[in-house]
């Protein structure tokens, strides 16, 4: 019913929250990304997520821990925008932990690869989702562009390049001039690494 919707929510605003925790980055990675990949993959938003201007009815601080968490509120965004904060929330403060680097922890799981790209082409025009993924890829393509064949090769198989071209027309389309000017560089670094296929020298 829509109490378990509304709970689950709560649930899920909260996670994104405590992702952006350094000190609990560890344990995020290892418990909360396989829950919140879990839902990545639902279909069914009506099933899934409460209705829209309902999340007061559950709680009065609901709208409220949505729009500081999420950046928007729950009625102006796509329901799975606060997934993508998730995700972003994982680099928020990223360098303070010593103990696991995110970036290549997700570029190198294929559930997570194949969750992130799912969500970006679902959610193209959700201001907060778009944002929230330029994020994820931020941190993802300074990674790769860090490093060499190996990297390079991860992250055109897990489609970053189809993503970022993705978003770059999704942030034109919203008319998010800086995003788009973000996304369009994080493209031409990634497509010009030395290590990329198309710039070898036979």
């Amino acid at each position: 019913g829509v109490q378990d919707r509304w709970v689950r929510l709560a649930a899920l605003v909260q996670l994104a929250a405590l992702a952006a925790s350094p000190q609990l980055l560890p344990n995020t990675l290892k418990t909360a990304v396989p829950a919140m990949l879990g839902v990545c993959g639902e279909e069914d938003l009506d099933r899934a997520f409460p209705p829209r201007g309902s999340l007061a009815d559950a709680d009065a601080g609901l709208p409220a821990a949505y729009r500081r968490v999420v950046g928007e509120p729950y009625e102006r965004t796509h329901p799975k925008a606060v997934l993508l904060r998730f995700l972003a929330n994982l680099f928020a403060f990223a360098d303070e932990c010593a103990a696991v680097d995110p970036a290549p922890w997700l570029l190198s799981s294929r559930r997570a690869m194949a969750a992130l790209n799912s969500l970006a082409f679902e959610v193209p025009m959700c201001r907060a989702s778009v944002r929230a993924c330029g994020e994820v890829l931020r941190p993802l393509v300074h990674f790769v562009a860090r490093r060499g064949e190996a990297e390079v090769l991860m992250a055109l198989d897990a489609g970053l390049p189809e993503v970022l071209r993705g978003l770059v027309r999704a942030a034109q389309e919203l008319e998010l001039g800086p995003e788009e000017a973000a996304l369009r560089r994080l493209y031409q670094r990634l497509e010009g690494h030395p290590d990329h296929p198309d710039n070898r020298v036979p």
